[in-house]
Formats: C-alpha cells, structure tokens, sequence
C-alpha cells in the first residue's frame, strides 16, 4: 500500500485513486465489517461431518470523510457505486498510521453510496461495502 501525504482520523483510512487524478487518502470515521469465511460442510460415514473453510468474502458499510481544507491533491475524489478503494480498518481507534498491522487491510469495491454535507468544504460519505478482490489481512498479519 502506498505511504499517503494526509491522514485525519482515528479508524482508518481509504484510499483512492480518481480517474485522471493522484493517490488520495480519506478519513474512515466509522466502520462495520462482516466476514464470510463460506464454510463448507461435507456429510461422511465415520462421524456424520466434515467441516472446512471455503473462499473468504467480506461486506459492511464505511462512513468517510473529505476536508478540502486538507486536500492532498487538486482532484477531489468521487466516489460513487463501483469505486475501488484500498482500506485500513483501525481495530482499536488508535490513529497508528506507521504501523498497519493494527487494522484490516483489504480491497473493497462500493456498493450503496451517500454523500453529506454539514459544512462548507466537508463532505461525507457512508457506503456499503463488498470485498473486491484477494483477501483480507487481519490485525497482525505481515
């Protein structure tokens, strides 16, 4: 993942990269996330089960926030149904950001998006979520 110029917020961060744009890094305010380790079960004669993990999947919502007064870049990022964003999902609300491995880290795709405004020069956004791709790191994996 790359080392983001800005960073505000104690549970996590986003990235994302705007069409025509530079590397952003929004401010996660909030998060849920449900994982879905689709196990399987298999019948058998000896004991009657076998069960084994299947491929994992991950959903939840993540409420973000952008303030232009700390904008990285000139491109202020849209994200909209579809955006893929590289996340970190602080697990204890410390705002340890050298230090990545106190979070989730996965690749999620938006599903339902919601922009807000209270003020001037803030937006907000909360959004469902799917696993895009790959896996999902857990606090304390390399």
């Amino acid at each position: 993942m790359a080392n983001p110029i800005y960073h505000s917020g104690s549970d996590g961060r986003a990235f994302v990269t705007p069409v025509g744009g530079t590397l952003s890094e929004l401010a996660v305010t909030k998060w849920d996330l449900e994982i879905d380790g689709d196990i399987k079960k298999f019948d058998n004669n000896k004991d009657g089960r076998w069960r084994q993990a299947g491929n994992v999947d991950a959903s939840g919502n993540i409420s973000l926030h952008w303030d232009s007064a700390n904008r990285p870049s000139d491109t202020t990022p849209s994200i909209r149904h579809g955006s893929i964003l590289d996340v970190e999902l602080q697990e204890d609300g410390t705002d340890n950001v050298t230090d990545p491995t106190h979070s989730f880290r996965l690749r999620i795709i938006i599903e339902k998006p919601k922009a807000s405004s209270d003020f001037d020069g803030t937006i907000d956004y909360e959004a469902s979520f799917m696993l895009q791709s790959g896996t999902i790191k857990y606090p304390g994996d390399a």
